[in-house]
């Protein structure tokens, strides 16, 4: 192979993954907009309700929210260091971080589950937690499906510190799922 055509080839890989990174961020807008559809239409219920939570309701405990959010930090924090040990050619930390990450991501969901079946409904109170709840969670299983897709390839040896764009996808969504449940509890707790 020529060094123009090799040039060609490198060109075009790296015009491949400038799309692919637009597409991703091109898709988490839209996401957000979806979850700011939600957040707006929580506002809407609350104003035409007039107190919130309506009168009779408890206030949602915070508890288990607070632990699901520092789950699902600490599974940012193990994403981060999953990709920081590919590109120091460290497959092991590679497979045990991006395990931990999948490992804390199905605790959260299973948490979430959990939460939402032993929910006391009360109405459309509740019915505003299970219906952000419940998208979020869509998403996370989504996003569970994407890392544990990618950590059985990272066993397989499929990517390089050159060449991970799905472990980059997977996490970067995984880190959008953690801010929009950060968004989602100050919306459903602190205001």
């Amino acid at each position: 192979m020529t060094t123009k055509n090799l040039n060609l080839l490198m060109d075009k890989a790296a015009q491949q993954l400038n799309n692919n990174r637009l597409l991703l961020t091109l898709f988490l807008i839209a996401e957000g907009m979806l979850f700011g559809s939600l957040v707006f239409s929580n506002f809407a219920v609350r104003s035409a309700q007039g107190d919130w939570p309506p009168p009779g309701v408890d206030r949602m405990d915070m508890f288990a929210p607070i632990l699901f959010m520092v789950i699902l930090l600490v599974s940012s924090f193990t994403a981060i260091q999953s990709i920081a040990a590919l590109k120091r050619g460290d497959r092991r930390n590679l497979t045990v971080f991006l395990g931990a990450t999948v490992v804390l991501g199905l605790g959260y969901a299973i948490g979430m589950i959990n939460l939402i079946l032993h929910l006391k409904f009360t109405g459309v109170y509740s019915g505003m937690f299970v219906a952000m709840w419940g998208m979020h969670l869509a998403h996370a299983v989504a996003g569970l499906l994407f890392l544990g897709y990618v950590l059985v390839r990272v066993g397989q040896g499929k990517y390089t510190a050159d060449a991970y764009w799905p472990l980059e996808a997977a996490t970067n969504f995984w880190h959008f799922l953690d801010i929009v449940w950060i968004a989602l509890f100050v919306v459903l707790y602190l205001v």
